[in-house]
């Protein structure tokens, strides 16, 4: 499949090489309708593709998916450091690095469709791999790199209120003004380029997911019954029931095992949200492979059925049209639905694992320290070591 997705196109695909077309230009990107609902970053990226190869040609593709395919790879490399930082020198830092670089759910995403969530998680994961509450520089040099994260994809926003409150009381706002730097000065940039344009605040807001996944689908595709009115207010509530587990979660979960709120965050934007996009599922797939390899198993299985099953439906010549392998176009076209919707179950099952294993409100109620954590296992390797200390007051 993945030989053969060379020779496909994808929406996003085609977007990239208008956005291209449109740099060498000189063109606002904002004014391109509905084909560029992100910060002004991956604009100067997908530009330079476009200088080094011509973005109507074959070349321009690869070269496009690139970026995504590098970060997965150097995605790895993290894995591999945070395990070590965190268990020392043992066979388990290697299990995290199996999971993610044997994993066909973020080829197909990166390599396949060419989306580049992977290239904002590797900031996501950088920003967890060098910080230190005891260490101001490192403090700076995170929420730096979550700043760069959000101004490529505003998402990791999700995760700012666990960088922030996992800091060190004096140095809360210090991390909150500095995530918000590489944005401000992206759109600056921006500016004294292109010039400024409301359809950059207006598409950078606005931004909607297509009902590819999710409640959505389920609702767009009948077996869900819901009236237009309801599934707004649906919406509506979805999107602040999500932010605000995203603030509570790192009140409540244990602060020195980051990528264990991270997969509460995720699994509770998997189960409530909407619209989502097949992209989305890398949130995730990175930050399980540590906090919890069983989940990231299961997040593989689910989201490579579901997955498969909306490229074939939606871009048939991924899956080449030889009688050998209509059948399996058939068969996942036909388990798209329950791909869905054991992802929807599975974001609920890592709501429920997470808090139970992360429960530790005890140091924000200034009770003391915390619980005691368990061993590392293959149910969770994010163990704090000794070397990672805990804020002295919350």
């Amino acid at each position: 499949m993945l030989d053969n997705s060379g020779t496909f196109t994808t929406f996003d695909l085609d977007s990239y090489r208008l956005q291209a077309l449109a740099f060498q230009h000189g063109d606002n990107i904002y004014l391109l309708a509905g084909r560029y609902p992100y910060p002004p970053v991956w604009i100067w990226i997908i530009g330079a593709i476009g200088l080094l190869a011509d973005p109507h040609g074959a070349r321009f593709t690869t070269l496009a998916r690139m970026p995504a395919t590098l970060a997965d790879l150097a995605t790895l490399y993290l894995l591999f450091v945070y395990a070590r930082q965190r268990l020392g020198p043992c066979l388990w830092t290697l299990l995290p690095v199996a999971l993610f670089a044997l994993n066909p759910l973020a080829a197909l995403i990166s390599s396949g469709h060419g989306q580049f969530d992977s290239l904002v998680m590797l900031f996501v994961l950088l920003a967890i791999v060098v910080r230190g509450p005891e260490q101001e520089g490192a403090q700076v040099a995170s929420a730096l790199l979550l700043g760069v994260a959000i101004a490529l994809k505003g998402f990791p926003v999700l995760f700012l209120p666990y960088f922030i409150f996992s800091a060190p009381g004096g140095r809360r706002v210090l991390v909150a003004l500095l995530s918000g730097v590489p944005l401000l000065a992206s759109m600056a940039v921006f500016i004294a380029v292109f010039g400024f344009r409301i359809e950059m605040l207006q598409h950078m807001l606005n931004y909607a997911s297509t009902p590819d996944f999710g409640w959505g689908y389920l609702t767009s595709n009948g077996i869900l019954r819901v009236s237009g009115q309801a599934l707004g207010l649906l919406s509506t509530a979805s999107r602040v029931a999500i932010v605000a587990f995203a603030v509570a979660a790192p009140l409540l979960l244990h602060r020195r095992r980051p990528l264990l709120v991270l997969s509460a965050i995720f699994g509770f934007f998997t189960f409530a949200a909407v619209n989502f996009s097949v992209q989305y599922l890398l949130w995730g797939l990175a930050v399980l492979c540590v906090a919890s390899p069983p989940g990231a198993l299961m997040l593989t299985a689910a989201g490579t059925v579901a997955a498969l099953g909306f490229y074939a439906a939606d871009y048939a010549t991924v899956i080449p049209s030889d009688p050998p392998w209509r059948a399996l176009a058939a068969l996942v076209t036909g388990g798209w639905t329950a791909g869905v919707e054991a992802l929807i179950g599975l974001g609920l099952l890592l709501v429920v694992w997470s808090v139970a294993a992360g429960w530790d409100p005890r140091p924000w109620l200034r009770l003391g320290p915390g619980l005691p954590l368990p061993p590392p296992s293959f149910v969770s390797l994010d163990v704090p070591s000794a070397a990672v200390g805990r804020p002295a007051r919350a």
